[in-house]
């Protein structure tokens, strides 16, 4: 279809051939159900599933999309990017390209696997916020190369597992290669990642902060630096690498060397046993403390104890968190409790973060065990910021909000 600056298309369920280019200016593409029902694939050889070429001003939203296939399955350039809760795989080159981004890129929440390369992030002068995504089996040239230098930039809550680089004459090469100053790289976890500059490979002209993350069973090192060698990190885990744990870095206080104890790595699960030396282990000064209160563990998914349920991920719905698509939306979440589930639920939106009871839409405890509802306060106005809060009982315990 025709589209126009500011249009959002929503997609319902089905499998769409590619390619897709978009040449104009602000587009959200949004999958209705999300990537297990909503697919978008091209054959062998074609350059690319979706394509964007944007400015300054521009942004492209990609939500809930199976895509697979073509040279690169995503590539856009010269424009701002929210890519989130999309299934990436099957390029012959590049799972993911961002090009040239002029101020901000947001990444989350996807799994990027089984592509020669996972991703490649050009974000010279660029906020780049890479979180809460699974990059696995990527093995011609890695899990992928992001370089930024524009305000801080967030490598936090990613899971890497089997990602190789096999070139040893390809410029970034590490399995996940990371370029920039004043980056922060937290609560990341990597499972048998090989390659010649090591599971993490770090360049910076500035002190970078690596924290709280597990690197285990490398094919080759573990955590590598380059241009600031010599750096003291903190309260990591770095475990079993075939090469050396680490290269022109030096672990300080906190830090460790012992088998994470990693759930099931090869069902791509990298949660945490009970009774891994991961838990409560991390950066007290950090924050904030786990969802089960306690103190961080490391690595990106915290362990869970107590009996008390915790909501683990609150989503809204074909949402672009740039601006409100829907002025009713509806609210989804997850959550994990060792007695057996969800009887009960609170969920509170605020638009100015106090939770001040009578301005925000508080509908009141609601006995059910249904995790999504549809927002039914006043209709949410653009150029407000809202936030959402949930917490569970569980028919002996109230959880935390």
């Amino acid at each position: 279809p025709a589209v126009i600056d500011g249009d959002t298309l929503l997609v319902g369920p089905g499998s769409f051939a590619g390619p897709i280019d978009f040449t104009h200016g602000s587009i959200s593409l949004l999958s209705e159900f999300g990537p297990d029902s909503t697919f978008i694939t091209v054959p062998p050889g074609t350059p690319y599933a979706i394509r964007a070429i944007g400015g300054v001003d521009d942004r492209m939203t990609i939500n809930g999309f199976t895509i697979t296939g073509g040279d690169t399955c995503v590539a856009l350039k010269a424009i701002n990017a929210h890519i989130s809760d999309n299934v990436i795989s099957g390029a012959r080159i590049l799972g993911l390209s961002l090009v040239d981004v002029p101020d901000t890129a947001q990444i989350e929440d996807n799994v990027i696997a089984d592509n020669a390369q996972g991703i490649y992030v050009y974000a010279r002068y660029a906020f780049v916020q890479f979180e809460h995504n699974q990059l696995r089996d990527n093995d011609s040239t890695g899990a992928g190369y992001i370089y930024a230098s524009g305000d801080t930039s967030l490598i936090r809550y990613n899971q890497f597992l089997r990602n190789k680089n096999r070139h040893p004459s390809y410029p970034q090469n590490g399995s996940l290669s990371v370029y920039g100053n004043r980056m922060l790289i937290h609560h990341n976890s990597f499972y048998a990642d090989s390659a010649r500059d090591g599971a993490l490979d770090i360049a910076s002209y500035q002190t970078v902060d690596v924290r709280n993350n597990i690197v285990a069973f490398s094919g080759r090192h573990g955590i590598t630096a380059a241009i600031v060698p010599d750096q003291p990190i903190f309260f990591n885990n770095v475990y079993a690498s075939a090469g050396y744990d680490y290269i022109d870095l030096y672990p300080d206080s906190g830090s460790l060397s012992a088998d994470p104890m990693f759930a099931n790595p090869a069902n791509n699960d990298l949660s945490l046993l009970a009774g891994s030396p991961c838990i409560d282990a991390g950066d007290p000064g950090l924050g904030p403390v786990d969802p089960d209160m306690t103190l961080p563990d490391m690595g990106a998914i915290s362990y869970r104890s107590g009996t008390s349920p915790v909501v683990t991920a609150v989503d809204v719905l074909n949402e672009d968190p740039g601006h409100i698509v829907d002025s009713l939306p509806t609210i989804v979440w997850s959550w994990i409790d060792s007695l057996g589930g969800q009887s009960a639920y609170e969920i509170q939106v605020s638009e100015d973060l106090i939770w001040d009871d009578s301005t925000d839409w508080l509908p009141g405890v609601v006995y059910s065990s249904d995790t999504e509802v549809v927002y039914a306060g006043s209709p949410l106005a653009r150029a407000i910021d809202y936030a959402v809060r949930v917490r569970l009982f569980n028919g002996t315990t109230w959880g935390p909000w």
